[in-house]
């Protein structure tokens, strides 16, 4: 595999939000008794408890594909595809994050949308490749030494668990590999390097992909709980492909 001929253009960003649900009504009281003859009327029956508050429920896994979809001229193509290494039979959708246009909506893998956003923090650019799949060709990378070069997941449940994978590039004849840190409720952990992948999808842990299990989200800030990815590759030789997140609890 050919990856010398790499470009790397324009800033990413993207913004995903929504959701939250409202508690139910109180019932309608019960009908009073008929009175019997010479006898007193029955009682009315007691209102009803109102019904309880929805909760953001599980959901199926989200992937996202970093790509240049505004850059026809790279010919890329958002990734479609059941067989990332947390994925569904039948679970093909994956959301594309471009350098130029937000997206709005995190769907799950069926297409169905969840609460969850990602929120880049600080941009890097896309990094344009030549791998033989759409989801492993282009990605997130940092060509600067600022460590904040990164993204959350947010809107997670604060007692939810979670499984992460991260799709990343490496290529030993340019002594390239992708490492980064993930921020989490039991604090930062370093992720990476991986070694050069098969291409192949899933490919193998710590070639194709990084993954990380049962982790909780911390509070990024007031009542928002999510994961924190940043510090990628500050020598700029590192990128992140795609990711996937699967709510396990």
């Amino acid at each position: 595999m050919n990856w010398t001929n790499i470009r790397w253009v324009g800033l990413l960003g993207g913004v995903l939000l929504f959701g939250c649900s409202d508690s139910g009504n109180d019932g309608a009281g019960g009908s009073a008794g008929t009175a019997g003859a010479g006898g007193t009327a029955g009682a009315g029956g007691s209102a009803g408890a109102g019904g309880v508050g929805g909760s953001d429920g599980a959901f199926g896994v989200i992937n996202v594909d970093f790509m240049s979809s505004v850059m026809p001229m790279f010919g890329d193509d958002v990734y479609v595809g059941d067989d990332g290494v947390l994925s569904s039979p039948g679970g093909t959708y994956w959301n594309p994050a471009d350098p130029f246009t937000s997206v709005n909506d995190a769907d799950d893998e069926l297409g169905a949308p969840t609460p969850v956003d990602l929120v880049v923090n600080s941009a890097g650019l896309i990094f344009i490749g030549a791998a033989q799949n759409e989801l492993q060709d282009s990605g997130f990378i940092n060509q600067s030494d600022e460590p904040s070069v990164g993204f959350d997941w947010r809107d997670l449940r604060s007692d939810g668990v979670y499984n992460l994978a991260f799709y990343v590039y490496a290529e030993a004849a340019l002594e390239a590999s992708t490492s980064f840190d993930l921020t989490h409720a039991g604090g930062t952990t370093s992720l990476g390097p991986n070694e050069e992948p098969t291409w192949a999808l899933p490919g193998e842990a710590g070639k194709d992909y990084i993954l990380l299990e049962d982790a909780s989200p911390f509070e990024i800030s007031t009542g928002v709980y999510g994961f924190r990815i940043d510090n990628i590759n500050v020598d700029g030789n590192g990128a992140i492909l795609g990711v996937q997140l699967k709510q396990t609890q």
